[in-house]
Parts: C-alpha cells; structure tokens; sequence
C-alpha cells in the first residue's frame, strides 16, 4: 500500500504517512438498499408562547422566479464577561455533504391525525434559533466510572482513620478535585464515584495518593465536608483525612501551588504524578469551576497553571487532565517545563470520566504504560455505554517543535490570506471538525484541511508529539489548537494567553488581522464591543468588501417536477454549509421534522427542493431531528454528524442528544440536556438516560391559522426500549414543504422561499 500524496510505501495499519504525514485513507460504509418508510406520529397539542412566523404563502408552483429573500448576517451570541464553559457552538461541516449510510427499517407508520382545518403553508423560522444554542457546557461533564451503570444515590462512608506516608515511595499521585456543579446538586455526585473507583484500585503499597476535594457546595460522599476544601490520603481501601483547610477556594493564586507543596513535603517520592480534574475548555475558558469562590467562572488560564507549577517547584512525569478539551498546543507549552507527559481529552469528557480502579494498580510503574492504560480504560469505558470521545497521551518534549512548525505554518497561511485568500482558509479552517463550544482544532485535521508548504512538517511534529491517542471522531488526532475562528467575541481574552505564552508576532499578527475582518462582518456593534487595540481597520474593511453569494443566485427556479436553487461556482467557493428544513402536511397544519445539514442537486448542479431521502427514526416512528455539527474528511471520506431530538423525559423537557458517524450510521444516543419549550432555555449539563427514564417525542407544529406550538406524541415508551435509527423515508404520499438555507464563509445567512418539494425520485 503506498501513500497518494507521496508515493512512500505505507506500514500495514498505517493511520499516516511516515513521510509526508498524510492521513491514509479508510474505506467508507455504503448506504443499504432503499427501504420505503411511511412517518408516523400522534401529536397532542400542548399549547406554547407563539413566536413570529415568518410565513411564505404558495398555493402551487408558480412559473416565474420567486423574490429575491434578504441576505442577513449570520447571529452570533454575546459573551458573558467572563468566559464560561458554555460558549456557543456554530456548525462548520463541509459544503460537499454525504450522505448518511441508511439502515433500513420495517415500520409502517400512519400519518398525524389532527382536527385543525385550513391551507396556510408556511415554514417556522424562529424555533430554529435554538439550533445555535450554547451547548458547551452540556458537554463539559466530566467524572469517572465502572463498566457497570452507576446510580447517582450511591453514597461512599470511608471510616476515618490516621494516613502513613509510604516508605521509601515510589511515586506520589496528587488529585486536584475542583468538584463544582459536576458534584453538587440533584445529578451530581460525579467526584464521589470517581473517589469510590479509587477506593477499589489495588494500590501498590509504595505509592502515596493525596487528593484535595473542595469546590462544590455539597458532596454526594458525606465523608467530605460541604462547601470546605479538604485534603484526604488513600490507603488500604480506606479515604483517610489529613487536613481542613475550611472555607476557602481552589482556582485562586497560590491554590494549587499549595496543594503541590503539601503533599511532597508530607508525601515524598522518587516521582510525581498530577491529576487535575473539573471543568475545563482551554483557551479562552481554562480549567475549574470552584462554586465557593466569589467569581465561580473566573477559571484558571492555561499560563496559570504553569505559573502555579512554577511556584510549586516540583517536576511530574505526567500531568492529567481529568476535564473537557486540555489536550491543547498552549497547555503543552505551559507543562513542557515541568512534566514528561501530558494526558487529556480533545474532546468533551463524558460523565463517565477517567476509570480509576485498574490503573492506579500499575503507579508504582512507569508513567508512559499507566498513561496509555488510562486511555485505553476511559475509551473502554465509554463505549460500553455507546458513547464517543476522545483521549490522548503527549510527549512534551516534542511540543516545541509542534510550536515551531505552527509559526511556518501561520506564515503560510497569512501570505495566502494576504493575497486574497480570506475565504479559502475559512472555508478549511470551517471543515476541521468541531469539539463542542471551543474555539480550537486538531492541529492535524486543520492541516490536512488547509494545505501549505509547511502543513506536512506540521503534520510530522503533531505525530511525533502523540505518544498514544485513541479517538472516536474523523477529526481527532490528538492534539488540538486555539485557532479563533468560531467564538471571536472572545478573542481578546485568548489572546491574552498569546501575550502570556510569548507567543511569536507571525501567529499573534495573523488571528488579529483575522478576528478584524470576522469581527467587521458581523458588523460595527460587534468592533465596538469586542474589537481590542489589536483591530485593524484596513484589512477588516478590504475583506468587508469582498462579497458573498450573489443575492441574485438565492430565487427558486421552477423545473416541471421541483422547485432549485441555481449557484455560480463562485457563489460554492463561498459557501461554508447547506441545511434542509422539513414539514410535513396534515389536516391543514404542518408538522416540522427538523433541520438537516444535507441537499440534493439535480443534473445540472442546482439545489433542488425535494423530500429528504432518509431520516431519523425512534422505535420505527419519525422523529424530529436538528443537526448542530456536520464533518467530513476531505482525505478519507469519514464523516461524523451530531444533532439532537426534543423529547420530554420523566414529562419534562429535554433534548436527546445523538452521534452518527461509519461506526455508528444508525445514531447513539450520547445524553440529554434539559429544555423548557416555552422560554427555549438549555440547561448546561449532559445526563446519562436510565433505563426506566420515560420518553416520548415532541415536535413543532405550524397551525392552519399560523401560530406555532409543540406537541408530544403521547406514546410514551422507557429508554430501555429505544431504538434509534437513520431510515429511508418514501413522503411521496404526503404533502411537503421545505427551504433551504445557506451559510457563507463571510458569516451572511440566505433563505430561500418555503415551498412545496417535489419527489426525491425527480432527481
């Protein structure tokens, strides 16, 4: 086998090329042959606050051109002041969509019943909104976990009995448990099983475990005092107390340090290890959440915990991230001074977290192998739930000549930029694949995305950096970077991080010239707030006018069969994404099926405005679906989707939250948040469902006199019994509407008119 880019003889499981580090290329799953589906759901209509509708009235199709719609600027969220681990997220899959491998189902479902009369057609805009929604911190659920499902009544009493140091100690392991919200509270208790999978672990007698446990207002293990911070030994099976350090907090200066210093003056060892374990997001968001602080967001930076380290004076042989999306360039720069290894997660950390047990029985070893086993455990661990996620292991010794190799990179990038290449880098830096709410991207998928001269040399350091990482999603490789980009409304607090870092003028230069022209599009509110003395107004001007997709290419082209939206090749080199919304007609009113990030084109090139040709299905009924984040790797073809169901769970709102990608074309439920469906509120935490956690689906209703409201579908089932599928869909039986919108690099958003579509077998 031999690589396609280089022509160098590839190794049997080769992921990369050796020479050129091009990723190989794995072979895709086909879609199953078409099963026709008929949807069927029950909606019990429950009113809701009625939003604005914006209503396109077309009886049949008309034979001239629809109007022009107005292009609109794409909205972005304002920050809260201080950044939170629940930023907005904005999907940037790829324009060249594929489709989704279909599994067929055996369902024949009956169409909606509904007493409502009337012929308003229309699409509801404002309920899409909630597609943006900040969903971060949903993902920012960390803690840890056994094979087996945990109930969140567990309690951990330990007797409290006098710790002893270990003779002669191998090796010192310092946990840092800001326990925050991920503790307290009704869904808590997240830290206290992570304790009670420590308590299990075979400790060898020659290792010291010290933990200190503080930051949340209550503790689900009543050993450890509510809202106090505290210090605790393992030995034997037994949590031991050591000290109380009362009221006080845990992300402040001099916090950490102090932990540090105490446990190797008390703990003293050959080597040390360190676990630090909450919340956490990288630049801009750093790590931990302390809920007895006066600020519990003011989180620390990446360069504060090296300033801690540095106080602390004390090497580790590995640092571990026990928290969301560590596993970052900047914090490899901030460690490489005082540890050998890094460990953490690209990704979110699901609830689950780090397994403990196992491999706490192998620190008295070397810190690379139980390194590699805690990937290995948490991966295991994870995904014998379904989950997906992500962890890696790197070798901070290599991390300055991934810096180094990023600075030519940056240069590349920039002269490109420079030159009129504003929209091409956007366009890539959009498909590098998205970690939930974060501004940073795998370092690799960015530049496999984007290449340069100096992408391979950058793609060989990022290689030889990852000592071991095991990942579920198509654009994970490993190691990731803050690469401004989708949140720059904070970009002047990430860039702090630059200033603090030292970081080289070719990257500081570059992202404020960029964040200028980005913020320029979203218009003059937008530099006024969050445009520091870095803004540059010439090239933010010159990238304003560069242009968009044509006004003129957004009207609807009538064909004998479909409406189609026809796009120059210009207008493509522009355009970022492509999303179908979906209704289906009964009794007058109109049933919403979601958002898609998908679209047909027919034989000419042209969008054409024709019925989906699969969906998601639950327990062989339609469900309705909204994508938030679509990729597509431009080498390998692999491909991930992650979007979420409204539902009500145990009768309360809720959004289901499902992954699809080769592995999993069908769809795995990842969690759930909760939602109110009358102020569209979400919460912030992702739950695990239970198995006697009772479902039923919900679904968005345009009414024959044009109000909006929700509806369940009133056949409740357990989680349990779902069954979760992508299915062929056959709606030519029904009457459907749909319109499409479109998403350009320069942040402008066009819809086209609601209309009838036409048979998927048209085209």
């Amino acid at each position: 086998m031999f690589c396609k880019k280089c022509g160098a003889q590839l190794n049997e499981g080769a992921s990369f090329c050796k020479n050129c580090g091009t990723p190989v290329s794995r072979p895709v799953q086909q879609p199953q042959p078409e099963v026709k589906v008929q949807p069927r759901v029950t909606p019990q209509p429950t009113v809701a606050p009625q939003p604005e509708v914006k209503v396109q009235p077309r009886v049949a199709p008309q034979p001239t051109v629809a109007p022009q719609p107005e292009v609109k600027v794409q909205p972005k969220v304002e920050p809260q002041p201080t950044v939170t681990p629940q930023p907005r997220v904005q999907p940037q899959p790829t324009v060249q969509v594929q489709p989704r491998p279909v599994q067929p189902v055996q369902a024949t479902p009956q169409a909606p019943q509904k007493s409502s009369t009337g012929k308003t057609i229309a699409i509801i805009l404002g309920i899409l909104a909630l597609i943006a929604a900040i969903i971060c911190g949903i993902f920012a659920a960390n803690g840890g976990s056994s094979n087996k499902r945990r109930d969140r009544e567990d309690e951990i009493v330990e007797d409290e009995v006098d710790s002893t140091a270990a003779e002669d100690a191998v090796r010192t392991l310092m946990i840092y448990i800001v326990g925050s919200n991920l503790e307290s509270g009704p869904y808590g208790g997240a830290a206290s099983r992570d304790i009670k999978e420590m308590l299990k672990a075979d400790i060898p007698d020659n290792c010291n475990v010290v933990l200190q446990c503080g930051g949340a207002k209550e503790w689900e293990n009543k050993d450890i005092p509510d809202g106090e911070v505290t210090i605790f030994t393992i030995r034997d099976g037994k949590l031991n107390k050591e000290k109380s350090l009362g009221k006080t907090t845990m992300t402040q200066k001099g916090d950490l340090s102090e932990f540090i210093k105490y446990s190797k003056e008390n703990f003293p060892a050959e080597n040390y290890s360190l676990i630090l374990w909450d919340h956490g997001g990288g630049i801009p968001i750093g790590f931990g959440m302390d809920e007895l602080s006066n600020d519990p967001e003011d989180f620390i930076y990446d360069y504060e915990i090296r300033d801690e380290l540095d106080k602390a004076g004390v090497d580790f042989d590995a640092v571990i991230f026990d928290a969301c999306n560590m596993c970052t360039l900047e914090m490899g720069l901030c460690l490489k001074d005082h540890a050998k290894y890094m460990v953490g997660a690209e990704s979110y950390v699901n609830n689950k977290g780090i397994y403990y047990t196992d491999w706490l029985g192998m620190l008295d070893g070397d810190a690379q192998a139980f390194s590699e086993k805690i990937v290995q455990d948490y991966m295991a661990d994870i995904s014998s739930d379904g989950l997906v996620g992500s962890m890696s292991v790197i070798r901070l010794d290599y991390i300055t000549d991934v810096y180094d190799a990023y600075i030519n990179y940056v240069g590349d990038i920039a002269d490109n930029v420079e030159n009129g290449g504003f929209a091409a880098y956007a366009k890539a830096r959009g498909n590098c694949g998205s970690f939930e709410g974060i501004d940073s991207v795998d370092l690799i998928a960015l530049a496999t995305a984007y290449d340069t001269d100096n992408a391979s040399t950058l793609i060989n350091s990022a290689v030889n950096a990852v000592s071991y990482t095991e990942s579920d999603f198509a654009y994970g490789h490993g190691l990731m970077v803050y690469c401004p980009f989708e949140i720059v409304e904070a970009y002047d607090i990430g860039r702090e991080a630059f200033v603090e870092l030292n970081y080289d003028n070719e990257i500081t230069d570059f992202y404020d010239k960029f964040v200028s022209a980005e913020l320029s599009l979203m218009g003059q509110s937008y530099v006024s707030s969050y445009g520091g003395d870095w803004y540059t107004t010439a090239y933010a001007d010159h990238v304003s006018s560069s242009g968009g997709v044509s006004s003129n290419s957004i009207g609807l082209v009538e064909t004998d069969d479909y409406y189609a939206v026809e796009l120059s090749d210009s207008d493509w080199e522009v355009i970022d994404h492509v999303a179908l919304t979906v209704a289906v007609e009964s009794d007058g009113e109109y049933l919403i099926l979601g958002q898609d990030y998908t679209y047909q084109t027919d034989s000419q090139g042209r969008l054409a405005l024709v019925d989906p040709e699969a969906w998601t299905f639950v327990n062989g009924n339609i469900a309705s679906y909204y994508c938030v984040d679509y990729y597509s790797d431009p080498e390998s073809e692999e491909w991930s989707q992650m979007g979420y169901i409204p539902c009500t769970i145990n009768g309360e709102g809720a959004l289901l939250y499902v992954y699809y990608d080769d592995k999993h074309p069908e769809g795995t439920i990842q969690g759930y948040t909760t939602y109110d469906f009358d102020t569209e509120e979400e919460g912030s935490y992702l739950y695990d469902l239970r198995s006697d956690d009772e479902i039923d689906l919900v679904f968005y209703v345009l009414s024959d006199a044009g109000d909006t409201y929700y509806t369940t579908m009133d056949e409740p089932f357990l989680a349990s019994e779902l069954e979760l599928s992508y299915s062929s869909i056959d709606l030519n039986e029904y009457t459907t509407l749909g319109y499409y919108t479109i998403y350009d690099v320069y942040g402008n958003e066009y819809e086209t008119d609601a209309t009838y579509l036409g048979s998927t077998d048209a085209v």
